[in-house]
């Protein structure tokens, strides 16, 4: 588990037998702990991070920029310090600086986003599970006093604007880095539109499906605009 003593947070087992950064100097484990805090912020997606996002999206555009006027094919991305984020045979396809730390840390950034929302950009049932579960975290969020009640209709509507003016945003943005292969963004892009196919043609019948659940397990009609 996680402790935070003196400004620092250290990993350590349950027996606190053991740190995993007791060999990191002062300096390394400022770094590590700014470094986590920066990924974690770029999968908020809350109005109050939006500025932060913004300029997430902002820098990557100019690293690849610049690393396309600059004609740096090659350069700087196969040193030894970098080497791990090179696949062997793929040099080429990396489309910013990584010898530039700052790149790195943008490009793990918006590689954490990604996974932390990439439900919906997998196979149709696995995003079908994760909006179930949004459904039923804001039926519990209403149940609990702490949100609205859903309207089924604006929940359809949100579902695609999420999907197509979010994801496929995101998705975009992290095939202009070459940081993943063409062949799976191709393949979180069809899957994106397999999704809101489903959704548009199914949606109506779904969330009637997942109310009816709501209710057979909690007896609660409430928390669902009529």
């Amino acid at each position: 588990y996680i402790k935070f003593e003196n400004g620092i947070f250290t990993l350590i087992d349950e027996n606190e037998t053991m740190n995993i950064f007791d060999d990191f100097t002062l300096n390394e484990k400022l770094k590590f702990q700014y470094l986590c805090k920066e990924i974690i912020l770029a999968t908020d997606i809350g109005i109050a991070n939006q500025n932060n996002i913004k300029a997430i999206y902002s820098k990557i555009e100019n690293a690849v920029k610049d690393y396309s006027d600059n004609d740096v094919k090659g350069s700087g991305n196969s040193n030894d310090n970098n080497s791990d984020w090179i696949v062997d045979g793929c040099e080429d396809m990396i489309k910013m600086d990584v010898s530039n730390e700052e790149n790195r840390q943008i490009a793990l950034c918006l590689i954490m986003k990604c996974a932390d929302v990439g439900a919906p950009l997998q196979h149709l049932n696995t995003s079908y599970t994760w909006a179930e579960r949004f459904y039923n975290e804001n039926r519990n969020a209403y149940r609990l006093g702490r949100g609205n009640p859903i309207d089924h209709d604006n929940f359809i509507i949100g579902q695609d604007g999420f999907y197509q003016h979010y994801l496929l945003h995101v998705i975009e943005v992290m095939a202009s880095m070459g940081v993943i292969d063409n062949n799976i963004t191709d393949n979180m892009t069809m899957n994106l539109q397999n999704l809101r196919k489903h959704w548009k043609t199914n949606g109506v019948t779904i969330l009637n499906g997942w109310k009816r659940k709501w209710e057979e397990l909690w007896g609660d009609a409430d928390g669902v605009v009529d």
